[in-house]
């Protein structure tokens, strides 16, 4: 049996609160980054970049006017927050990482790679919640993700512990958690309850 991980939205639904970003960055991202054993952000997929731009060049000249250039990737190396670490950045959880690094969070189109945030078995997702979409299980979770953060996911939820991986692609959209079957079960129950 495979264990699909869930995803919970966090933009645009009909529970008001999570709309605005400040709601979900000091209700969602803040009490996870402030309980979190480590967090992660994986560099970019410079070869998914280049593949848009390659295709969108060979377009006709009249459709390629209608794409927009892939925006330029963070500079991750430029930011005190994060740590370089095998691929990878670690991000310093010690020092305020939200507020004036929104950019990063942010981020979508492969601007960064996917984050990470590995949580204690324990941490209570019961509290974020009313700030997320109705959870459901996903049957894609390596789509729009750094490969080396899927895996480092799964492997924390096979230790015991809770990991959350923000898409590489879509940014703030939503998460995808990984965790016990027993914790996501208790999560999904709950969450459409909400």
């Amino acid at each position: 049996m495979i264990d699909y991980p869930l995803i919970l939205g966090l933009f645009g639904t009909s529970k008001e609160a999570k709309t605005s970003q400040s709601s979900v960055f000091e209700n969602v991202i803040r009490p996870m980054v402030n309980a979190s054993l480590k967090a992660f952000v994986y560099l970019p997929k410079k070869e998914a970049n280049e593949e848009y731009n390659n295709s969108v060049a060979t377009l006709p000249l009249e459709i390629r006017e209608n794409f927009a250039p892939i925006v330029p990737s963070l500079d991750l190396s430029s930011m005190d927050i994060l740590i370089k670490d095998r691929g990878k950045y670690k991000i310093d959880t010690t020092k305020e990482c939200i507020i004036g690094y929104e950019q990063l969070w942010l981020a979508n189109g492969y601007m960064r790679g996917s984050i990470i945030i590995i949580l204690p078995h324990d941490f209570n997702f019961i509290n974020l919640l009313p700030y997320c979409n109705t959870p459901m299980e996903l049957l894609t979770p390596n789509m729009g993700q750094s490969p080396g953060a899927v895996k480092l996911c799964k492997k924390a939820r096979d230790n015991g512990y809770i990991a959350v991986i923000f898409s590489a692609a879509q940014g703030l959209n939503s998460m995808n958690l990984y965790a016990s079957k027993k914790i996501t079960n208790t999560i999904h129950i709950r969450g459409k309850l909400d």
